[in-house]
């Protein structure tokens, strides 16, 4: 049987993104998965911060994409980044679900890329802005997330 004490040495002395490890309870077997989760702090003591997973989000990428294009033009690296800063490093969108999302946007005309310069090295870099159509898109999700929210609620909050 493990006890927390010896669980936190195992998951101490783990360098992976995946930690698995189990812990039997009178005959209760539980499996505990741990993913993408950083382990300690700079003291060296355990810390766990949990992530949202990109399945329970992926319908609303292009609400947060589309709401920081609302307030400004920007690349998809920084936009990736943005998203990481805001959310506290609660959801960190996947290059490839943001440039998928970015392609799809574009395609439907809720976005329009143009190039600048880059100052170093010369290269152009791809900007995104956010058009007409997809600030209308953006008003329709932000509605659906509200009534998304609220069937949620019903079910997750306590009663008063």
């Amino acid at each position: 049987m493990l006890h927390q004490k010896q669980l936190k040495s195992i998951l101490f002395r783990m360098h992976m993104n995946y930690a698995f490890y189990f812990f039997i309870k009178t005959t209760l077997l539980v499996v505990v998965v741990v993913v993408n989760f950083n382990y300690y702090d700079r003291q060296g003591r355990l810390e766990v911060k949990k992530m949202i997973s990109s399945d329970n989000i992926r319908g609303y990428n292009d609400l947060m994409i589309l709401s920081l294009l609302e307030k400004e033009d920007s690349y998809a690296y920084l936009l990736s980044k943005k998203i990481k800063e805001i959310t506290n490093e609660k959801y960190i969108i996947k290059e490839t679900t943001l440039y998928s999302a970015m392609t799809r946007l574009e395609k439907n005309e809720f976005i329009s890329s143009y190039y600048l310069d880059v100052q170093t090295g010369g290269s152009k870099r791809s900007y995104y802005k956010i058009t007409a159509a997809g600030k209308e898109y953006l008003k329709e999700k932000k509605e659906e997330w509200k009534l998304v929210k609220y069937v949620v609620d019903k079910f997750t909050l306590e009663e008063e």
